[in-house]
């Protein structure tokens, strides 16, 4: 048999090659077609290998935090240091924010000793008085929550692996919650009503904000990833291996299947369009053999991953592997006066973005920007 050489074939090879390459640059061809034309993104170099803890806005400025809290006005403007009531040189311990004033635990960048938690107002240019923290002793300070008006902030011994929950009214002093000596951290704090709820990995608890320590823990065994209040007033309960518990007035209901065995962290609640009355979706992390997030119709119910055909909030596939589907989701923000979506990453050991925002305008989502 006659073999053929290098040079003989490689006419052959140029015209398939030709082929491919016009077939993957061809519209419609697919995911390739897409990172071939998606737009590349140019964010802000503090948000690259960095992981974003929280994220939250007043009526000026949006917050992203990291080691410092970071702002940017809403209409234009980079991204800067936030000082807190002057001071610069701190690292930030918690972060809560209601759409009008911000929270902000500020910890000594060398020991870690908390400094003060202030409330901050007129976009982070004014600021309270110290809140009295005297309650919360010695122990190490981990993070706050905001639920309706209450403030809650957790501490943690450090001798043994026990947490315990404070709260503050109207900028009070700090009140024990009743909720001590925990043996896992809490995940979050939401108030339904006249009822707040606390979740740590394992229970859920409720009650009153000085009295919050009725266990109310849906399921049996479950490993919780997080805890979200919807626009109907009912708590939202996410497990690691991939279900749904919500509690109207109380009452817990089975546990919905958004994919069973996938790890479901955070969640927040984001209507489909800039319309009030329009339907909402839960976008809710996940981490399984990837990251980045679920859609999910509770309505229908349905089950959407980011870059699904029927996905809302991402226009192509690629706007969504390319950014968020990256790194493991920690935080998600949505301003109802901005119609935007915030989300933050973990850094993974990546040089890639760590916050990007969503915008819906003329009659669409805009699709992952890098911050």
């Amino acid at each position: 048999m006659k073999k053929k050489t290098i040079c003989e074939l490689l006419p052959a090879l140029l015209v398939i090659g030709a082929a491919i390459l016009i077939s993957s640059c061809s519209p419609g061809f697919g995911v390739f077609s897409e990172i071939q034309t998606e737009k590349a993104q140019e964010g802000t170099d503090i948000f690259k290998d960095a992981t974003v803890r929280a994220l939250g806005e007043d009526g000026t400025n949006y917050y992203a935090v990291m080691g410092k809290v970071f702002y940017r006005p809403k209409i234009g403007g980079s991204w800067k240091v936030l000082a807190v009531n002057g001071d610069s040189d701190y690292f930030c311990g918690g972060f809560a924010s209601d759409g009008t004033s911000i929270y902000v635990a500020a910890l000594d960048n060398g020991n870690t000793a908390l400094k003060g938690i202030y409330q901050g107002t007129v976009g982070g240019t004014a600021w309270s008085a110290v809140i009295d923290a005297s309650a919360l002793g010695t122990d190490t300070f981990d993070t706050l929550f905001l639920a309706g008006t209450e403030l809650f902030a957790l501490t943690h011994s450090a001798s043994a692996p026990a947490y315990n929950l404070y709260h503050s009214s109207g900028l009070a002093a700090f009140a024990s919650t009743g909720l001590s000596a925990l043996a896992d951290p809490v995940l979050g704090v939401k108030n339904a009503g006249a009822a707040f709820w606390a979740l740590t990995g394992s229970k859920a608890y409720t009650g009153t904000a000085a009295a919050l320590t009725t266990e109310s823990t849906p399921g049996s065994g479950k490993t919780f990833g997080g805890i979200a209040l919807d626009t109907a007033n009912k708590i939202l309960v996410t497990t690691t291996d991939g279900f749904l518990y919500t509690n109207t007035a109380g009452s817990w209901s089975g546990a919905a299947e958004v994919d069973s065995g996938v790890s479901l962290g955070t969640l927040i609640e984001v209507p489909v369009s800039a319309n009030a009355a329009a339907p909402y979706r839960l976008v809710i992390a996940k981490n399984d053999s990837s990251y980045g997030y679920f859609e999910y119709d509770a309505a229908t119910p349905a089950t959407v991953i980011g870059n699904d055909a029927g996905a809302i909030f991402a226009q192509t596939s690629s706007s969504y592997t390319t950014t968020v589907h990256q790194k493991p989701v920690q935080a998600i923000h949505y301003s109802s006066t901005e119609k935007t979506m915030l989300i933050g990453l973990s850094a993974q050991g990546t040089s890639t973005y760590a916050l990007y925002s969503n915008k819906y305008e003329s009659g669409a989502w805009s699709g992952w920007e890098a911050q």
